[in-house]
């Protein structure tokens, strides 16, 4: 009995030893586990988008203001200082501009309801519309010369105060070959005519014009 109570007491003393040396002894502190979260791709991720810097914030507000209409309009017109108004003679010289005429006819556009420049037949001119001499005609078709027929052609246009064809007013009075009617007009594009003119001025004038064709060495 003796030596069951030595006994309990030497086991208690040591357990209260080992728990009195765990509680004094140097703590171990654990690694703390690391946090894991999972996202799943299919559900929206609430974020929220970062603000644009100041400069483009500012930048957009300038680009999309909002204009405000004045509370009082004004409805009468300041008055005009003559005084700083400058004119010079030339512009009351009566000369013009390159290609207007007297009549109102400024590089083919009507001014206001002016007539364009008169147009009369060419032997009404007091100095009539002549070609030009050191000119070309037309030439003979290349594609007849096989059996070289005689041509001709009779034509109708208008020129201009500068002496050159009006190209919409050719018009074919009657022709030989539509070859023949070819040449003549091709020529008619190139050739310069002296214009004609009434009392010193130059005016516009309907001609009518026959072109003969024939091959030389026939």
């Amino acid at each position: 009995m003796r030596y069951a109570l030595i006994g309990s007491v030497a086991v208690h003393g040591v357990l209260i030893a080992l728990a009195t040396a765990r509680a004094t002894g140097p703590r171990v502190e654990r690694p703390e586990r690391e946090r894991l979260e999972v996202v799943r791709l299919d559900q929206p991720v609430d974020a929220k988008p970062a603000p644009p810097p100041v400069e483009l914030a500012a930048a957009a507000a300038l680009g999309f203001q909002i204009l405000v209409a004045p509370v009082e309009i004004p409805t009468t017109i300041p008055p005009v200082d003559v005084a700083l108004a400058s004119t010079d003679g030339a512009d009351f010289s009566g000369r013009g501009v390159a290609g207007g005429f007297a009549s109102g006819l400024l590089g083919g556009l009507l001014v206001g309801n002016v007539r364009p420049p008169e147009l009369i037949d060419d032997d009404e001119a007091e100095d009539r519309a002549y070609m030009l001499p050191g000119q070309m005609g037309p030439a003979y078709p290349e594609a007849l010369r096989s059996h070289a027929p005689d041509g001709t052609v009779m034509v109708r246009f208008v020129l201009d105060t500068t002496g050159r064809l009006e190209p919409p007013s050719l018009y074919v009075v009657r022709t030989s070959h539509p070859l023949f009617t070819d040449a003549v007009r091709h020529a008619l594009e190139r050739l310069r005519f002296s214009p004609a003119a009434v009392g010193g001025r130059k005016v516009r004038v309907r001609m009518e014009q026959r072109f003969e064709f024939h091959l030389a060495g026939r």
